[in-house]
């Protein structure tokens, strides 16, 4: 049984390229935000909301070690933009899969975030440049984690059989 973690920033597209590579591969799919919300039946953003980004953290992590411990199929996960900083999260990942980390400019990921009023951490107002400069920092922050996962991909400049060809050479 092989686990494909997909992680990268918000808006970079982890679960839609995760759902492609999943049917491409012949591997079930699992995203983690996902199985949040139907969990809790409140959408990610709610959940932040009502109750706070450190319970989420918590409930995230959690989710993720049973959701890991119930797999039994080659398996595509995506998993939240911030699932790799908190607990052990990221060093279980690596222990139990492979990593991609899903490279997606950062001018690219502004432009779907000004289209989507759904993140937690960014609040649809496109004008907002503190906003934006608070993302960007947040971006840079983050990269050097992502940037230790097994392989980096940027689905912008590979298609997806250059990209299914690197991952089973990884994976081999």
């Amino acid at each position: 049984m092989q686990i494909i973690f997909i992680i990268g920033f918000m808006a970079s597209g982890k679960s839609t390229f995760g759902r492609k590579l999943a049917l491409d591969l012949f591997y079930d799919f699992v995203d983690l935000d996902e199985e949040i919300e139907n969990e809790f039946q409140e959408s990610i953003s709610d959940f932040f909301k009502h109750e706070g980004e450190d319970f989420f953290r918590q409930i995230e992590h959690s989710i993720l070690k049973e959701t890991i411990n119930g797999l039994n199929q080659n398996t595509i996960f995506s998993c939240g933009g911030g699932t790799p900083f908190f607990y052990d999260n990221f060093e279980r990942m690596k222990r139990v899969g492979k990593v991609i980390f899903l490279h997606t400019n950062f001018d690219v990921i502004l432009e779907r975030l000004k289209s989507q009023n759904f993140r937690p951490l960014y609040k649809h107002d496109a004008n907002n440049e503190e906003k934006i400069t608070s993302i960007s920092l947040l971006y840079e922050t983050r990269l050097h984690k992502y940037l230790e996962a097994d392989l980096t991909i940027n689905e912008q400049n590979q298609s997806l059989a250059d990209i299914k060809m690197l991952i089973l050479k990884k994976s081999g």
